[in-house]
């Protein structure tokens, strides 16, 4: 029925389209519903096609942990700019070929986990907005550590991070919670930095990176 219903919402004018989501029928928003319309523009409203947008975005979840992964491991690179600002020896661990080896290690491992993850097959074979809900929950995060660790064109990672952010709970209201981790990262993050303690920033980009792929997976 839920797939039935996805689909019936995709055949209607855009005016009409948006102002049936919300109703009693559906409590979804908008987003997947125009995204889906646009799609069976394109590919038409067979099964496949239909189920196709939701294979294309958990592939794209896949790829966006791995790439989350990383930028998330580059937030420890703020930790020997801060042990030079406190005059405290710099860590040997933060750069060089071995970290960069265990980066991508890790990352490759998190991708993994989220391609065997059985509940983003099933997610990812529904005619549904949980696949799209999920890449854009990863991808606001990769815009997010982006952001925190970026040094030069700030406001356009902010920007991204927004959008990414506003589009994930357009598609599925649970995507808030998500974004609502984000924030507490993010200030934790600032807070850690402003201290001049960057020995904390990896772990807690590494815990936010788990549980925004755990949340994704179970939106």
């Amino acid at each position: 029925f839920d797939e039935s219903l996805s689909w019936r919402l995709s055949t209607f004018p855009v005016p009409e389209l948006t102002a049936r989501t919300g109703s009693t029928g559906t409590v979804h928003p908008p987003c997947y519903f125009l995204l889906l319309r646009g799609w069976s523009w394109l590919t038409g409203d067979s099964e496949v096609a239909l189920r196709s947008l939701a294979a294309l975005c958990g592939v794209g979840t896949i790829v966006a942990m791995y790439w989350m992964f990383r930028e998330a491991a580059q937030l420890d690179s703020h930790r020997a700019d801060v042990e030079l600002f406190t005059e405290q020896e710099p860590s040997r661990q933060s750069g060089g070929p071995a970290a960069i080896d265990r980066n991508a290690f890790g990352a490759s491992v998190a991708a993994v986990l989220v391609a065997l993850s059985a509940q983003h097959i099933h997610a990812s074979r529904q005619v549904r907005m949980y696949g799209l809900a999920s890449v854009l929950v990863v991808l606001s995060s990769c815009m997010l550590f982006k952001a925190l660790a970026a040094r030069r064109r700030r406001r356009r990672s902010w920007a991204g991070y927004t959008v990414l952010a506003l589009a994930a709970c357009y598609t599925h209201y649970f995507a808030a919670l998500s974004i609502g981790a984000q924030m507490l990262f993010a200030l934790a993050y600032l807070l850690v930095r402003a201290g001049g303690n960057g020995a904390g920033v990896s772990p807690l980009a590494t815990n936010l990176s788990f549980a925004n792929g755990s949340g994704a997976s179970a939106v």
